[in-house]
């Protein structure tokens, strides 16, 4: 069929999953032949000059920029009235819909459904492709709100999102979660079980292969935004204190983030130094040499909707050690690709301990599982098969 114009409906497409996952989605498209133009919200913090909060009321409108992203994907970012109750990100204002109609065909991308709602409203025909439901997805950032926002969110954000969820999960004709654990949320909060698809992030293993030689030992590496608190850095840290203390000789590789004062607190706190190790933020070229020079992957998370970075390192023949926190109890299984443990230092502590004399071994089951069930071969088909059910053709 000849190409159709597609808008990619998202969050900002700067880092974490949900930029990973869209970049993925808008190659695939374009390597289809399709016409593919980006749009996300542009939240206060990233562009405050496109948005009115309430403190400038009356005194402009909001306004858009147009740029690129992925590359040479053409994009553009949207903002809004009063960002500071993000509800607005997700309502459609003139450049929204403007947005819409010039489009042939629409996908929503994001984390929790939220941005699905400019499609709702509009009453558009279109896919969603998100990671977790609202309260999941959100429930370490609100608990660390102070008193005065936290009071704002659960006063006027939460019920104004959460209507916006029910929407959006009552009305979308194609909802596509990464993970067992996404359909099993969003279906707990009333997507029809028919509407919902598994369509999990899939992982290039031609890009993320395990090295030719085996690199020196001793080194567990996590890679994620590990500032924010949904990603339980502090677990990890004392997981590696404990195995220290019992006279493991082993250190922590940290990319993805600027460690803040107290993070650095905490290492000093559990005498770390110099053997914690922070990497910064990596491109996509440089991850498959991070994650070839572990020898395990840690996820420490309280929540992840899937977490590609854990796939990443599958793929490079790196185990990975999870805490049961969602989407990786798909790919992470006991004795085969790694092992799954409580939320508690001791607990980690001895997965990881367990795992690495198995190194090898799990090494070569998780890579395996990465090449046969979160390929882009799987990927394109799960998409196809979605996008024939709103629109009755093939992408």
């Amino acid at each position: 069929m000849a190409g159709r114009s597609v808008l990619i409906l998202t969050q900002p497409p700067f880092e974490g999953g949900v930029p990973a996952k869209t970049r993925i989605l808008c190659r695939h498209l374009r390597a289809l032949g399709h016409e593919v133009r980006v749009a996300w919200y542009a939240t206060f913090a990233h562009d405050p000059d496109l948005n009115v909060p309430s403190w400038r009321l009356g005194r402009g409108w909001p306004a858009s920029r147009a740029q690129t992203c992925f590359g040479d994907f053409p994009g553009i970012a949207v903002g809004a009235f009063l960002p500071e109750l993000e509800a607005p990100y997700y309502i459609p204002n003139g450049e929204w819909r403007r947005l819409i109609a010039a489009h042939d065909r629409h996908i929503a991308v994001g984390g929790p459904p939220l941005v699905g709602n400019l499609l709702a409203t509009t009453g558009t025909p279109g896919l969603l492709w998100c990671a977790s439901d609202l309260e999941s997805d959100r429930k370490d950032r609100v608990a660390a709100m102070g008193l005065g926002r936290r009071l704002v969110h659960d006063l006027v954000t939460r019920p104004w999102v959460r209507a916006q969820q029910s929407r959006v999960l009552g009305t979308l004709g194609r909802v596509m979660g990464v993970s067992s654990y996404t359909i099993g949320q969003l279906q707990a909060h009333g997507c029809p079980a028919e509407r919902l698809r598994r369509l999990p992030i899939p992982v290039d293993t031609s890009v993320f292969v395990p090295p030719a030689v085996p690199l020196p030992s001793g080194v567990l590496g996590f890679a994620a935004r590990f500032e924010d608190p949904r990603k339980n850095l502090p677990l990890a840290l004392e997981s590696l204190a404990c195995l220290r203390r019992d006279g493991a000789d082993l250190r922590l590789r940290l990319a993805g983030a600027r460690p803040s004062d107290s993070t650095l607190a905490r290492v000093r706190d559990l005498g770390l130094e110099g053997a914690v190790e922070f990497v910064g933020e990596l491109g996509l070229d440089q991850l498959p040499a991070f994650y070839a020079g572990l020898d395990l992957f840690v996820l420490p998370s309280h929540q992840e909707g899937l977490c590609i970075a854990g796939l990443e390192a599958m793929a490079c023949g790196v185990p990975v050690i999870s805490t049961r926190c969602g989407g990786p109890e798909d790919y992470v299984r006991d004795g085969e690709t790694g092992y799954l443990c409580d939320g508690t230092p001791p607990s980690m502590a001895a997965a990881i301990s367990r795992a690495l004399p198995e190194r090898r071994r799990l090494g070569e089951g998780a890579r395996l599982v990465a090449e046969s069930e979160f390929s882009h071969t799987a990927f394109a088909a799960g998409l196809a098969e979605s996008w024939r059910a709103v629109w009755g053709d093939l992408p």
